[in-house]
């Protein structure tokens, strides 16, 4: 430990809790606004079916699209260990993603990004108030837990490349093939995580060098879960979903929205979020095409002006990137092509582009800004203005979010005894009011 301590690393591993921590400052200046929130939509609707069917059989079951018994277990176990608060899930949700934003920063330091490349990219992940809908909703934790066993597979398969230490002759490939199958199966989308390490796996770039055979193997050993989970989802939804049918067609539709999730996210929304549209702003294709090129450009510069070691790191991103986009079109290709800069897939979004721009403006600065007292400056000045145009918008968003979120549901459910009969829950028609408030009264639910 004395030795970490005085090692010239150790600020920059002090630095990665600190960004790690300060990623919970939403959430902890505006506790009283999160503590307002209410079980919503499909978090009633999840109480609701454990009750009914019993909570071993609803484990096993489907969830729209998802195939998730290790979320719900997760989930579901919370809410019981949680007694029914849902302050507790928040603060879980928020614990995990203060988690991912020091993972990401620990994956960016041991691939050798200097401080202010890993800190800005954890500032604009941790801080964002793009991540809206992300962090307010327990049912997101799923999402939020697939970044998590991401981001650990990927740091497990890397190597320390710190200058003066070594990577480590071989890993325990259980540390990566654990956290693929465990993305598989917190989330529908998590089954891109062991896609992506398999292949990872197969970079003959990789260091420390291994047997093929090795490689194969846990190359096999992160996709194999995957698959299997990806097989099971789609014999459950082949044929239910129209855009997962057989005779899907409008493949231009789902192509466009590929495009726009791609091209668009995270800069858009991060921007141009307010009260009124959420993240969602009235664009058109020339802006989608301006976008798309300028965010290429960013990737480019970053991958152009990398190590190779930094690109081993980048390249599962940008992979998570455009794999998101592929599916988020197929599956979401019929819909109005501006619900592809909603506020919920704006956490992959952040995750996967915030590396590429802390490293293009890292290189950017090494090149343009001469060593001294200006540089001394400017890069904690950029770090600060990331900082704040990533949280400012939390106050305003946040008191007409929560009275949608939980307001309402609140005052119906809590405030109301007996509650009046029909069907008045916001996101969730067929519950009606009388069955909510059995489910409230029963799990103690507040």
């Amino acid at each position: 430990m004395r030795k970490l301590l005085l090692s010239p690393s150790a600020p920059r591993l002090l630095l990665v809790w600190v960004l790690a921590l300060a990623a919970l400052l939403p959430f902890l200046g505006h506790l009283a606004a999160f503590g307002r929130l209410f079980w919503f939509a499909d978090e009633l609707d999840m109480v609701n079916e454990f009750d009914r069917l019993g909570f071993g059989r609803w484990l096993w079951l489907m969830f729209a699209e998802n195939f998730v018994p290790l979320f719900k277990v997760l989930w579901g176990g919370l809410v019981f260990g949680g007694r029914g608060s849902y302050m507790v899930m928040l603060a879980v949700l928020w614990a995990t993603h203060a988690l991912n934003v020091g993972l990401l920063a620990a994956w960016m330091r041991r691939a050798r990004f200097d401080a202010f490349a890993f800190a800005l990219a954890g500032l604009v992940f941790g801080l964002s108030a793009s991540n809206l809908e992300t962090l307010t909703w327990s049912i997101q934790w799923s999402a939020v837990l697939a970044v998590t066993f991401f981001l650990l597979a990927g740091l497990n398969g890397s190597p320390s490349e710190e200058a003066g230490a070594p990577g480590r002759p071989r890993r325990n490939p259980l540390g990566v093939i654990i956290p693929c199958a465990a993305s598989a199966l917190v989330f529908s989308r998590g089954v891109l995580t062991g896609l992506i390490m398999g292949l990872r796996m197969l970079d003959p770039t990789l260091r420390p060098p291994a047997r093929w055979s090795r490689r194969l193997l846990v190359a096999a050993g992160c996709a194999i879960p995957s698959l299997a989970v990806a097989l099971v989802i789609y014999a459950h939804t082949a044929g239910a979903h129209p855009a997962s049918g057989p005779g899907a067609a409008h493949w231009r539709d789902k192509v466009g929205f590929g495009l726009w999730f791609f091209s668009l996210n995270p800069i858009v929304p991060f921007l141009a979020i307010a009260p009124e549209n959420w993240g969602i702003p009235a664009v058109g294709w020339p802006a989608v095409l301006l976008c798309g090129l300028g965010k290429a450009a960013v990737i480019a510069v970053a991958l152009a002006w990398s190590s190779p070691a930094q690109r081993r790191m980048l390249a599962p991103l940008l992979a998570l990137d455009l794999a998101n986009a592929c599916l988020l079109g197929y599956g979401r290709g019929e819909a109005d092509l501006g619900h592809a800069m909603s506020s919920r897939y704006q956490y992959n979004a952040l995750l996967c582009f915030a590396p590429f721009l802390g490293a293009a403006l890292s290189r950017a600065a090494d090149r343009l800004v001469p060593r001294g007292g200006l540089r001394v400056v400017l890069l904690p000045a950029l770090l600060f203005l990331a900082a704040w145009e990533s949280s400012r918008r939390w106050s305003a968003l946040l008191p007409p979010w929560v009275e949608w979120r939980g307001g309402g549901s609140r005052r119906l459910l809590l405030g109301t005894n007996p509650v009046p009969p029909g069907y008045d829950l916001v996101g969730i028609p067929f519950l009606d009011n009388v069955r909510a408030k059995e489910l409230v009264d029963k799990y103690n639910l507040h």
